[in-house]
């Protein structure tokens, strides 16, 4: 299934005109780049609204590389959902600037049942990797 869209927290077109030079934290804004470069809309949808418009029960892998919204994309996804993902990659950013994220990021996906291994990180990301514990 291909989709079109950005995932986010949000579904609508998006990034309003951008109003910084950093990184956003949040899906809700997509600015990544400094002033003056040109702004797109993306249209957006949710990874739950994804599961449930297509009715997916299982799904054996998940890769986010989604340059800082993996943190509002995972906060904002039912616990419930994580019993349909086997594994997941997930690149993470702000593991220096923002070590509180990360270690969110971290317990909540241990917290829903996988097994979690983190590469170092570099250049104030890193990269984590979630297998489904068994029983």
């Amino acid at each position: 299934m291909l989709q079109g869209k950005a995932i986010s927290d949000l579904t609508l077109a998006y990034p309003p005109p951008c109003s910084q030079s950093l990184p956003c934290l949040t899906a809700k804004c997509l600015c990544f780049f400094s002033k003056g470069l040109k702004s797109i809309q993306v249209d957006s949808t949710s990874l739950q609204k994804i599961f449930d418009d297509n009715k997916i029960d299982l799904v054996d892998f998940v890769k986010m590389d989604c340059e800082g919204s993996e943190y509002t994309i995972i906060d904002i996804l039912p616990l419930d959902y994580f019993k349909r993902i086997s594994k997941m990659a997930i690149e993470y950013h702000f593991t220096s600037t923002k070590p509180e994220l990360s270690e969110g990021l971290i317990k909540k996906i241990k917290n829903s049942g996988f097994h979690v291994k983190l590469l170092p990180n570099y250049d104030d990301m890193g990269f984590l990797y979630a297998i489904k514990e068994t029983s």
